[in-house]
């Protein structure tokens, strides 16, 4: 499976390469080829199987977890996602969004820990408890 997010890169990329093909220009469409190949491999959402106990925690993405803090009372997951990375993000755990907050912010390197503070990032608060 892959995210629909994906098409929008994905159809331009292979009617590139049917048109290199078509002009006989074959290194270029391979190249192209390629790069929708690992847009495709980027934007993969493989089936998860999630336990059905709504006290379990789950990853809400692939990857390596790179901070846990406790923020207030809040706990912060900082997860460091490499390209080779599935990049679909999923709710850790059961409950009702409280709030989602989008920040602006820059495009410091994944691994750079002032990152998670200073990216652009969506913060979605989850409450747990009665659904």
């Amino acid at each position: 499976m892959i995210v629909r997010d994906a098409f929008r890169f994905l159809v331009p990329l292979c009617i590139s390469a049917v048109f290199a093909f078509a002009l006989g220009l074959y290194l270029a469409a391979v190249l192209v080829i390629g790069l929708a190949a690992f847009v495709a491999f980027f934007f993969r959402n493989p089936k998860r199987h999630i336990p059905p106990d709504p006290r379990v925690i789950v990853s809400p993405a692939d990857g390596r977890v790179v901070k846990v803090e406790r923020v207030g009372n809040v706990t912060k997951l900082s997860i460091f996602l490499s390209i080779f990375d599935v990049h679909v993000n999923r709710s850790p755990i059961a409950g009702r969004i409280e709030a989602i907050d989008y920040k602006r912010g820059k495009f410091k390197a994944a691994w750079n820990h002032a990152a998670s503070v200073e990216n652009e990032r969506n913060v979605i608060m989850v409450a747990q408890g009665d659904l």
